[in-house]
């Protein structure tokens, strides 16, 4: 009896190997891989061009290592006309505060607009709450829609339109926070396409860091 119950925990554990997936973030504008040892779906949304404005979004299915599903398209992006004038609009921020001596933070908390900082916060405070809330009663919009479909929220649209002055404390909220979870990363992907900048981060601390050495290298 105690070697039926071994082998059937043995075949348990391997289909959960054969058949869990393991997701996997790519940092290329949002794709979620989810592996197994004998298949892989990607929800893809990737960036295509430097200013954000098109992206590919859609799934691919992989069977032993063969596509068998494939929808991406190619798709405008939503906020196309936020984008278009990015690189333009960095060059008006000063970051004095950022220098290789590390952060000016009183600095920081001076040339930043609070009441932005209060409504930034709590819209993505109450984002992440809802989005957590959806999956829970919700768990297969994780393989349907992904989650990244909180950077076609309303709520993240309102914040990157609020443009520049969002800039600041975007980054004193990714500064200042101890964890780096699905806040922080909201938050960091929202400075990243206000920077109009182009460099790869997988999360809010790696983002922070290559930030840095962007703006000091801009300043040389």
């Amino acid at each position: 009896m105690k070697k039926r119950s071994l082998v059937i925990v043995i075949i348990v554990i391997i289909l959960l190997f054969l058949l869990v997936p393991v997701p996997r973030y790519l940092n290329d504008g949002g794709t979620v891989e989810y592996k197994a040892l004998t298949y892989k779906i990607s929800k893809v949304h990737r960036l295509v061009d430097n200013l954000k404005t098109e992206y590919e979004e859609g799934t691919i299915i992989e069977i032993l290592g063969m596509e068998v599903f494939n929808n991406v398209n190619k798709k405008s992006n939503d906020n196309t006309n936020v984008n278009a004038n990015l690189i333009d609009e960095k060059k008006k921020i000063e970051w004095n505060e950022i220098s290789k001596n590390g952060i000016d933070e009183e600095s920081l908390l001076k040339n930043l607009d609070t009441n932005i900082l209060e409504t930034i916060s709590t819209e993505f405070q109450t984002l992440v709450n809802e989005e957590t809330e959806e999956e829970r009663t919700n768990p297969e919009i994780v393989i349907t829609e992904g989650w990244t479909r909180v950077f076609k929220s309303e709520r993240y649209k309102k914040v990157l339109n609020i443009g520049n002055a969002a800039m600041k404390p975007l980054y004193l909220i990714i500064y200042k926070s101890p964890n780096a979870g699905l806040y922080e990363y909201i938050c960091a992907n929202a400075l990243y396409e206000l920077s109009g900048y182009n460099f790869e981060w997988a999360n809010s601390k790696e983002f922070l860091e290559k930030f840095n050495e962007q703006i000091i290298e801009d300043r040389q």
